[in-house]
Formats: structure tokens, sequence, C-alpha cells
């Protein structure tokens, strides 16, 4: 068996001390923990900022809803709520974890089935709006500028019935 030693005898200028190496080691997994961090903060920033665009409330507008794959979505799945309030509190999935910050329909709540969903954040301008109970649900795929939100809503099954139409939300005033 070799000893620190005669390994270092046998590879002469080439060898790295081990102490060399931990020194290396610890200052790549600082920078790569430096950089990690400075992403987060950047993104952090970068939520709070779109955030600020977002939070109030706004008018859904929908458009006409076409089924994809042959397969529409459950009878009443379409009807969409007309005033939302996007929330800065923490939003919950269908299972109580924590995702997002809130989102809420302030009217139309005996009409439509969505009440209370989470919205995430997608650099640079996009928001993801969910409401599941994990067997049918509503997603906005929507891109942010500060008076409209528009994109897409796509009402969907676990059986795989789907349909989707294009939305915009107008900034309006929350009753």
């Amino acid at each position: 068996m070799m000893t620190r030693r005669s390994l270092a005898k046998a590879l002469g200028s080439h060898m790295i001390s081990m102490t060399a190496c931990r020194r290396s080691f610890l200052v790549v997994a600082l920078s790569c923990g430096s950089a990690l961090a400075a992403r987060r903060a950047g993104a952090q920033r970068e939520a709070t900022r779109v955030g600020g665009l977002v939070a109030g409330c706004w008018r859904l507008e929908p458009g006409s809803f076409v089924t994809l794959h042959g397969v529409p979505a459950d009878p009443g799945q379409a009807v969409l709520p007309s005033v939302l309030s996007f929330d800065t509190v923490p939003g919950m999935s269908w299972n109580n974890r924590r995702v997002g910050q809130r989102v809420r329909s302030l009217r139309d709540t005996t009409v439509t089935r969505y009440r209370t969903g989470y919205y995430r954040f997608v650099p640079p301008e996009s928001v993801l709006v969910d409401w599941t109970n994990g067997f049918v649900g509503l997603s906005l795929e929507l891109q942010v500028d500060s008076l409209t939100m528009s994109g897409r809503a796509t009402v969907w099954t676990d059986y795989g019935g789907s349909q989707r139409a294009d939305v915009t939300l107008r900034r309006t005033v929350c009753p």
C-alpha cells in the first residue's frame, strides 16, 4: 500500500497535496453555492416585481372554448369566473400543500366551480394559474403587462377531456 509520502515521491512535482485539494473543493463548493444563492435572489426579485404587476382584481374575458383531441371536458367546466383576485398570501394545492400565491373567484361562485386556486410566476413575465381537485381542473397560461394579462385557458379532466379558449384579463376595482 502506498502512503502519501511514497506517492509524492513517485509523482514528483505532479503531486497535489490533499490539503490543496480540499481547499480547492471548498472554494468550488462555495462558488457554486454563491451562484445558486444569487440566482435564487434574482428569481425572488423577479417574482416580487411581477407580483406587484399581478396583485389585485382582474375581470376575466374568455373567448369561445374548442374541444381538443375529440373529447370534451365535463359539462359546466368551461364556465369561468368573471372577477378574480390575485392575492399575495400563499396558495394551496388540491392536497393542501403550499404552492405559489392564492387566486380567488370574487363573483359567480354559484355558477362556476372555480373558487380558490393558486398562481405561480414563470420568468420573465408569465403567470400560470391552476384550479384543480386532482380529477378536473382549469389552467390559465398568461403573459403579464401592467393593464392586461392575456393567454389561454385550458379545462381538463383525468380521462383526457379538454377544451381551450383564448382569454384576456383586465384590471378592475375589487368589489
